[in-house]
């Protein structure tokens, strides 16, 4: 890829998330986000941290570290376009003012060729800027020619950064029909990842969510079993905290802490009375409630399913 197509990736990534973010709802920016521990306003601070990052990596400045850009802080610090602005213009000037004929740039994953640093910058803004959108209700930023122009890098660099880093989800191994929907696969992310809601049924667990605008997201087939999970946890931990309950790796996902102060004694008693109703989820069909068995079949996520059910989920694994 020339240098040129790399620039004009990049301005397109930083318009399609300029875009996003003037549209994120005032309510929204503490929602859940397909990057599960992170709210929107936390992807928010990653995506501009990271094309500072890049800017200032190009200039020969310091790097920021792992640890600062992939621990994001859960807090505007003024005026989100604002914010955003000053951290796409740190990378679209950085990469704009080299000179003539510079063959490679610093960035934050080493050394590289300037369209492959540009192109990265680009791919990182532009499926946070998805990201974003998802969680909060908008239409996705991610057309065909971007995700063409992105393919290049996310082929390049994408699976050594996730072994190194441990900072992508794992690919998910389902084809997707267009270049922008398996370029999210390949980044980890389901295309039809969709905001989750907590149903009437569950109502009891909501209160107990480390933030109140955090729901539940297993299907129907579970709601019995998260409630009986939630019943016994409140008998000894009356005020225990949620950080997710969700389908995992074909299992319920009861994701919660003892509450404030607890001990590791607490965490531990907590631990083994989840995992009753973890080991139970692995026999319970997550659609209906009979017996079921965990099943991929052909599908790029791993169910737990009875005989019918099985039979009716689609290939996209929506239950």
């Amino acid at each position: 890829m020339e240098t040129a197509r790399a620039l004009d990736v990049l301005a397109a990534a930083h318009d399609r998330l300029r875009r996003v973010v003037a549209g994120v709802p005032a309510d929204r920016w503490g929602a859940p986000t397909p990057c599960t521990e992170w709210t929107v306003r936390q992807v928010f601070n990653h995506a501009r941290l990271g094309q500072i990052g890049y800017g200032g990596a190009a200039l020969g400045e310091e790097i920021l570290p792992v640890e600062v850009r992939f621990n994001p802080v859960d807090a505007l610090d003024g005026d989100p376009a604002e914010l955003l602005e000053a951290g796409l213009r740190c990378a679209a000037d950085a990469y704009a003012g080299l000179p003539a004929g510079t063959e490679t740039v610093r960035t934050p994953l080493g050394e590289l060729p300037v369209w492959l640093g540009a192109t990265a910058a680009a791919l990182d803004c532009a499926v946070h800027a998805w990201d974003i959108a998802v969680a909060t209700g908008q239409p996705s930023p991610l057309d065909e020619d971007l995700a063409a122009g992105l393919w290049p890098v996310a082929r390049h660099f994408v699976d050594d950064v996730r072994e190194e880093y441990g900072v992508y989800a794992g690919a998910i191994g389902h084809r997707f029909p267009t270049g922008a929907t398996s370029l999210l696969a390949h980044m980890g992310r389901h295309p039809g990842w969709r905001i989750p809601g907590t149903p009437a049924a569950l109502a009891p667990l909501q209160p107990h969510f480390r933030r109140p605008e955090y729901a539940t997201d297993v299907a129907r087939g579970w709601w019995p079993l998260a409630l009986e999970c939630h019943r016994a946890v409140v008998a000894e931990f009356p005020a225990y905290r949620l950080n997710a309950v969700k389908q995992k790796f074909g299992e319920l996902a009861f994701q919660a802490s003892p509450g404030e102060g607890w001990t590791r004694a607490e965490d531990r008693r907590l631990d083994e009375i989840v995992a009753v109703f973890t080991e139970r989820s692995r026999t319970t069909c997550e659609r209906c409630g009979a017996d079921g068995a965990e099943r991929r079949g052909g599908r790029w996520i791993l169910l737990t399913l009875c005989g019918p059910c099985e039979a009716a989920v689609g290939s996209d694994g929506r239950l």
